[in-house]
């Protein structure tokens, strides 16, 4: 007796996860389905121009964007709390897939009192996108820049943490761009040419705007 009772339940015990588990299914692949089909409404390349004004401080930022004080000015390495602007244009490549590509060329401001305020800047960042229902997208950017001219020439940047919002307007064919709220916090790594000093990171947080269309 206790055997078939062992057995029944067991049994019991298979169907119960058996239905459960295809439940979650059935509850799941409608929900990939629908927003496979929302990324899928940013397809092909789109040129853009973007306005950014940003923080940038290798010593991080606290809570509520509050920066940390820097160092005594006889601490190694490099240290800095400055404000600048930059301009960019360039292309990104909607994959249609939640993956982008973006190409881009940019003029970047120093408003600090240092000697090359100007510096240029060639990106290419690889890119993923979420389109939401309400017509806005999330943009995540890993980006690696290489300066070009002016300050910093020859110094490679790597960015992680950088997220931007846009809103899709006049039928999928244009997207005008935001900063995420709160604005993320970036993490730019740069290298610069052998024998021209060590590499050091610091942190961003940008405004922005700007527009992109195809």
């Amino acid at each position: 007796m206790n055997s078939c009772a062992q057995h029944w339940r067991s049994r019991m015990a298979g169907l119960i996860v058996l239905v459960l588990f295809t439940a979650l299914s059935l509850g799941i692949a409608p929900l990939v389905e629908a927003q496979e089909n929302l990324n899928a409404r940013l397809h092909g390349t789109y040129a853009f121009t973007q306005n950014r004004e940003c923080v940038e401080t290798t010593e991080g930022f606290g809570p509520n964007f509050q920066v940390h004080p820097l160092p005594p000015p006889d601490t190694p390495g490099t240290h800095f709390i400055r404000r600048v602007a930059r301009s960019t244009r360039g292309f990104i490549q909607f994959n249609g897939d939640g993956t982008a590509t973006t190409t881009q060329f940019g003029t970047t401001i120093n408003f600090s009192p240092v000697a090359f305020p100007v510096s240029e800047n060639e990106t290419t960042c690889s890119d993923t996108y979420t389109v939401h229902p309400d017509d806005t997208v999330t943009i995540e950017a890993s980006c690696t820049s290489t300066a070009v001219a002016g300050g910093g020439i020859g110094n490679v940047s790597t960015t992680t943490g950088g997220v931007i919002k846009a809103t899709i307007v006049q039928g999928n064919t244009a997207l005008l761009y935001a900063p995420d709220h709160p604005p993320a916090v970036a993490t730019i790594t740069v290298t610069p040419p052998p024998g021209a000093g060590d590499a050091f990171t610091f942190e961003r947080v940008c405004t922005l705007s700007g527009i992109s269309s195809q």
